[in-house]
């Protein structure tokens, strides 16, 4: 039994002579006696998490030694019984109010860890302060189920009309929600028990009335699918605008060709305020300068009656207001319409002109908005209308003056508030570029609209980390501690504890601490005791800071494959594949990054901490696994995982069979034919942890030249000890050179414990 954390955290101040110490006792150690280390508890309701050092530590003794090496967390206060230890087979117990708990390892599907966490939390723009467009903000919502009849979206990007400035700035009140935006586009992520139109994953564009959000529901009514020809961007530019001008002017105006839209073959008449947007109109549409006035004065009437001859226009589209409203209304004509699509003058009950009624002139109003609450079907209408035109390319895109990320929201209302923009404007919600973080990151990321800040210093020094936070220029919202995947103990331990009492002295409200931490913790990755010991501090830290009701999340990365340091050294790539385990893609990563940074409805009981990549390639039941977690009964789920039923005996029930005849008669083992069959046997083993297939063997083989070398010798050596009975050095085993050399050794240690 070993007690070494009884005063302290062993493993955190072991120095070279305690190592020293420790591998000659841990050598000392025998099987079927085996070791038990007691320890504090960190696995559960955990208050110190360096005492999870020790958790990390023995997984990788038990691999490399093939020694039963017990963990037992427990606070002073506990009194379990010895029985309790020895009755069952497992290696890690935590004794926590009276209750013996046992370790476990569960697979899940990341889309529904995905799926899950998005459903807890949503995001959208509002206001804090009404009528203060400087308190634009970003708020959280908790998510709801779609109706029967809505449709649920992921917005990725969503139009930004001039209405939506002026209730900003306080001209006209908001709706009651004071929530921002009317047309949007995105990916529809669920759907209600009657929408037959829409499926999940379909791109399309809608309408609503808080478009400015990561997700929104709306009726099917409301939305029609996106031709794959036009992007996020340039979809969500077409609602409001082209419901407007469809509605306004055929279905209000009444129009028919020979009329006042360049669609139905007439001639078109507009105001503007600058010389570029004549020119642009000019030069894009060929609209002639001469039916082009200014909007800024009322000279425009004067200029399009003496253009039209005195007539006028049989339909005018106006959002101008006061003297500018007045002035439109006295250029329609005889039996003409205007539409009247701005709200200014309605709102503040303004005066009227009455005597161009009595040239059967008509004035309606036209609210595309209410027409969204009131009319739906209006719009499913409409917007079927619309999207066939584009799918006939009888309409096109309208320009897109400038695309703002969701970050920049305040940037994208004071762009338009100048009025000096030609085409939409569009705020970018979810960032589609998919680019990966490489080369010149600064100013990659600075192209995505967000600001940098690079601070040099160590992480393990707690004066460079509070220097860091203190020159943050925004407020702080996370945390990402990365430390260099491959980097060890100190940068994780001592680096975390920096980030964690600095982000607390700085009162920081941050949504997230993302901890980078590795499989090796869990499994016991050979050869990397310390490693592992580092990454179990942090899945422990990630249960601290949610004990103190913190955010906190630890990833547990296995291999990564085709990025980064494995992605580049391809040779202990394929070591890696040789354990059996299945390597993780970009892909998988950046859904479990995405799971991660979302902020969970509520602290959870044992933090997030969680593995990736825990996906053998083999079931671990099955003689192709690695030997010691097959019996390791924390992953027993993965047992059966990809065993076909239909699969024949186990590929090595030959040696099984031989082994038992060797028990029976050991003199077996002084024929030659009986080398032969261990070397081969030993050959199929390293070639499946090698991961080379099937080979044809030759117990002359150079074992070297297979493949075998330090790392890999360590894994052979467990099987080695678990299917024979008997012990062989790592040294030994590389020194004996061919298959042929090992078969002979293994058939003389048989004789040797058979004779005994």
């Amino acid at each position: 039994m070993a007690v070494l954390d009884e005063q302290g955290p062993f493993i955190e101040s072991i120095n070279a002579d305690g190592f020293a110490q420790l591998k000659t006792f841990i050598n000392s150690v025998q099987n079927p006696n085996g070791l038990l280390w007691v320890t504090r508890q960190s696995s559960v309701e955990c208050q110190d998490p360096r005492f999870a050092q020790t958790i990390g530590f023995t997984r990788t003794l038990r691999n490399e030694t093939s020694t039963d090496i017990a963990v037992c967390e427990s606070w002073p206060s506990s009194r379990p019984g010895a029985k309790m230890v020895f009755s069952a087979p497992d290696l890690e117990y935590v004794f926590s109010n009276g209750e013996v708990l046992v370790n476990r390892i569960f697979p899940t599907a990341l889309d529904k860890e995905l799926e899950d966490k998005m459903s807890e939390s949503e995001a959208y723009i509002t206001m804090t302060q009404p009528g203060r467009m400087e308190s634009l903000v970003w708020a959280s919502q908790p998510a709801t189920e779609p109706k029967d009849n809505e449709i649920e979206v992921e917005v990725y990007a969503s139009g930004l009309n001039f209405r939506y400035v002026l209730v900003a700035m306080g001209v006209i009140p908001p709706s009651k929600s004071l929530k921002f935006g009317y047309e949007a586009a995105g990916v529809v992520r669920r759907v209600g028990s009657s929408v037959t139109k829409l499926r999940p994953g379909d791109r399309t564009v809608f309408v609503g009335e808080d478009t400015f959000s990561t997700v929104v529901r709306v009726p099917e009514l409301l939305a029609q699918k996106l031709p794959d020809d036009i992007s996020f961007v340039e979809a969500s530019t077409i609602p409001a605008v082209f419901l407007t001008a469809v509605y306004g002017l055929i279905d209000l105006g009444r129009l028919t060709r020979g009329q006042v839209a360049r669609m139905l073959g007439a001639d078109i008449y507009t105001t503007v305020g600058s010389e570029a947007k004549i020119e642009y109109l000019n030069k894009t549409f060929e609209i002639p300068r001469n039916h082009i006035f200014n909007s800024r004065d009322a000279s425009f009437a004067t200029d399009l009656l003496r253009e039209t001859g005195g007539k006028g226009v049989d339909v005018a589209l106006n959002s101008l207001s006061g003297e500018l409203l007045h002035a439109t209304w006295k250029c329609v004509a005889k039996w003409g319409t205007m539409v009247e699509i701005g709200k200014r003058d309605l709102l503040e009950n303004a005066q009227f002109d009455m005597s161009p009624f009595l040239q059967n002139c008509n004035y309606c109003c036209l609210d595309v908005d209410q027409m969204r609450a009131e009319r739906p079907e209006v719009i499913n209408r409409l917007l079927s209308f619309i999207m066939n035109c584009f799918s006939n390319r009888v309409l096109k895109q309208i320009r897109v003056d400038e695309v703002f990320p969701g970050s920049a929201v305040l940037d994208a209302f004071r762009h338009m508030q100048q009025g000096k923009h030609m085409g939409k404007i569009v705020l970018e919600i979810r960032d589609t570029a998919g680019k990966p973080l490489t080369g010149p990151f600064k100013q990659e990321i600075e192209s995505m609209g967000y600001s940098v800040q690079f601070v040099s210093g160590d992480v393990t020094n707690a004066n460079d980390v509070a220097r860091a936070l203190g020159e943050v220029s925004s407020p702080l919202k996370g945390i990402i501690q990365m430390s260099m995947w491959k980097t060890t103990t100190r940068p994780k331990v001592q680096g975390t504890w920096n980030l964690h009492n600095a982000s607390l002295a700085a009162k920081c409200p941050l949504d997230f601490f993302l901890l980078f931490s590795s499989l090796s913790g869990i499994l016991g990755q050979v050869g990397q005791a310390n490693y592992a010991s580092a990454n179990t501090f942090l899945d422990a830290f990630a249960r601290y800071r949610a004990g103190m009701g913190l955010p906190c999340t630890s990833l547990d990365l296995g291999a990564m494959e085709g990025i980064g340091y494995l992605d580049e050294n391809q040779d202990l790539l394929r070591k890696m594949k040789g354990t059996r385990w299945r390597p993780l893609g970009e892909s998988e990563l950046v859904e479990a990054l995405n799971i991660a940074l979302m902020p969970a409805s509520s602290p959870r009981e044992y933090g997030d901490a969680f593995p990736l990549g825990v996906a053998p390639t083999v079931p671990l039941g099955s003689a192709e696994s690695s030997t010691r977690l097959s019996k390791d009964v924390r992953m027993a789920a993965y047992h059966n995982i990809g065993r076909d039923q239909s699969d024949a005996l186990p590929a090595n029930d030959g040696l099984r069979a031989f082994l038992s005849s060797v028990k029976k008669d050991p003199s077996i083992l002084n024929y030659h034919e009986a080398v032969n069959t261990l070397a081969l046997e030993i050959g199929k083993k390293l070639a499946s942890l090698l991961l080379t297939g099937d080979v044809d063997l030759d117990i002359s083989m150079n074992t070297a030249d297979m493949g075998l070398d330090s790392l890999v010798a360590i894994e052979l050596r467990g099987w080695w000890k678990l299917t024979f009975g008997f012990e062989i050095s790592t040294l030994e085993m590389l020194s004996m050179g061919t298959l042929e050399a090992l078969g002979k050794r293994t058939a003389d240690g048989l004789k040797g414990l058979y004779d005994n």
